[in-house]
């Protein structure tokens, strides 16, 4: 869902003449008003957000891995992975708990689960998933955005963001050069959330990444209406 941009406000103060007796008709000019302190910084902030959106919304073949934390009534849960995306195409490889799994965004915009351990695949139903993205941050109000500071993470350069929305509260990080996050941090009602993203690598993406190996077999996703016993049935 795309947003508009967060404009460069440009205050001027029109003087205009004054109709009197023995006034000229022709008018003065309008004068502008000098800018205060606090509307440079914006201005510059304004400048530098859109400089960061620019960068990130060019890119669209890269690879990475990220490090998710989640914590919630004192449980945390770590999940690590890496992500190709060429588009609107990606694939997830994640490991949590012990486990691998697979997520294959197709050029049809399907979504599949892939269990390489037994070579077994089932397509989800639609969702949100751009949420995984990590330039997903570019469709956010940039009014509801605020640089808060400069700081180097993982030998990188970034701007440190904050956004809010729906109340919560979230921290980022971003690369200077290419507008992605090395960092981002959210705390909510439901817990906290930290992700840390490594290992950006900006090229071309094999097309055979996005698609399901030609031996996978395919199960259907179990009709939870007809299990007996779900409240319901």
């Amino acid at each position: 869902m795309k947003r508009n941009l967060l404009l460069l406000i440009l205050i001027l103060s029109m003087v205009s003449c004054l109709l009197v007796a023995g006034c000229s008709k022709e008018k003065a000019p309008p004068a502008q008003a000098p800018q205060t302190e606090n509307q440079t910084k914006s201005q510059t902030g304004s400048n530098e957000l859109d400089g960061l959106l620019k960068a990130a919304s060019n890119l669209k073949d890269l690879s990475f891995e990220m490090v998710t934390t989640a914590t919630n009534a004192g449980q945390t849960v770590s999940t690590q992975g890496k992500y190709w995306m060429s588009g609107d195409k990606m694939r997830m490889e994640m490991d949590a708990e012990g486990m691998k799994a697979v997520t294959i965004i197709n050029a049809k915009g399907e979504i599949w689960l892939y269990n390489p351990a037994d070579k077994t695949a089932m397509k989800l139903p639609e969702m949100d998933k751009e949420d995984e993205y990590p330039n997903k941050w570019i469709e956010s109000d940039q009014n509801n955005m605020k640089i808060v500071g400069h700081e180097k993470v993982s030998g990188y350069d970034c701007t440190v963001v904050t956004l809010t929305e729906d109340g919560d509260e979230s921290k980022m990080w971003l690369r200077k050069d290419i507008g992605m996050p090395v960092k981002m941090e959210t705390k909510s009602s439901e817990g906290d959330l930290l992700i840390e993203y490594k290992n950006y690598k900006l090229e071309k993406q094999p097309a055979d990444l996005f698609e399901l190996p030609a031996d996978a077999q395919i199960l259907n996703i179990p009709d939870m209406s007809q299990i007996p016993g779900i409240p319901g049935n």
